[in-house]
């Protein structure tokens, strides 16, 4: 059944918040795992239990003064996973689906390098209270002060060349499919020939 427009906008709203307060909940977690940690390596007696003051201190810091740069963060995930989800959902739904398949791929990576991210600049604003950003710009800067750029590189390099390289292909495929749109429809050509020959151009 359709929905009517306001319809659809409740729906985006509900599961958008879904995938966001997944997202905060578990960097909610990485924080304040972040801050016992912190503490245990300048005061190891106050982390020395379940119940000790440096969970209770890190839990309630993590849900009170740095929920909003948790939730600042995860919305940033959380609006892919969306897109992700939506793409996957129209992917079966569309003849076209190679090319929702390829886009989902492309968010998946977008996905991971988001996450690699911002999981350090978590541990960040766990350890010091940082904003966000402030949390982001500190983490670039140790490591390129401490020389681990080579690391981030190399770990980060595959996904980067397989992102780029998927780009490249649909920027392909989407010039031949307006290629075959403009000069196949004056021929006559059949919708399922210039399908075909987009799916080849992105491969």
């Amino acid at each position: 059944t359709g929905l009517s427009g306001l319809g659809a906008f409740i729906m985006f709203l509900f599961i958008l918040s879904y995938y966001w307060t997944m997202q905060v909940i578990a960097n909610s977690n990485r924080t304040t795992i972040a801050g016992v940690i912190g503490t245990w390596c300048f005061n190891p007696i106050d982390a020395s239990s379940f119940c000790s003051t440096a969970v209770r201190e890190s839990f309630i810091r993590s849900n009170t003064y740095s929920l909003g740069s948790i939730a600042f963060g995860s919305l940033i995930v959380a609006m892919i996973q969306f897109i992700k989800s939506s793409v996957k959902s129209m992917r079966g739904r569309n003849r076209a689906s190679c090319l929702y398949c390829c886009l989902e791929c492309l968010l998946m990576y977008i996905e991971r390098i988001a996450q690699y991210f911002h999981k350090w600049a978590f541990v960040y604003v766990g350890l010091y209270g940082y904003g966000y950003i402030d949390a982001g710009k500190a983490v670039m800067t140790l490591f390129q002060q401490r020389g681990c750029m080579a690391i981030i590189s190399d770990n980060l390099a595959r996904r980067m060349l397989y992102l780029i390289a998927s780009c490249v292909g649909l920027c392909v495929g989407v010039v031949c499919a307006l290629v075959g749109a403009m000069f196949g429809g004056a021929q006559g050509a059949h919708e399922d020939e210039m399908i075909i020959w987009t799916y080849l151009a992105l491969l």
